[in-house]
């Protein structure tokens, strides 16, 4: 039996499933044996799918960035709206037991929470 291709493939695994298939099939030169050539095929592919790696990983630290920082953006927001209704309810409590805050308090940055 002569061999006259060879084909490799490889499976690049991504983020939420997204798998895809890096291969190639050759054709066997006369002078060449199918294992030399496989070797030779696993070579170009393992290329291919390095700089696919590469780029993969490079996007996904991008995304995972991306994600902490809204993450944190939403933990401010959701902070800064419960000291929000904390100082209306110290502003209502004041006016309730008639202390002015004007005189004691300068600004926000004063407030004590």
């Amino acid at each position: 039996m002569k061999i006259q291709t060879v084909t490799y493939n490889r499976l690049l695994s991504g983020e939420n499933f997204s798998n895809q298939t890096i291969g190639a099939t050759a054709l066997v030169d006369p002078e060449q044996s199918p294992e030399d050539a496989l070797d030779e095929l696993e070579r170009w592919v393992a290329d291919r799918f390095i700089q696919r790696g590469v780029d993969k990983a490079a996007v996904y630290e991008v995304r995972n960035k991306v994600y902490l920082a809204q993450h944190e953006l939403m933990l401010t927001e959701d902070k800064l709206a419960v000291a929000k209704r904390r100082w209306e309810s110290v502003k209502k409590l004041s006016e309730a037991l008639g202390v002015d805050l004007t005189d004691r308090i300068a600004s926000l940055d004063d407030v004590p929470f």
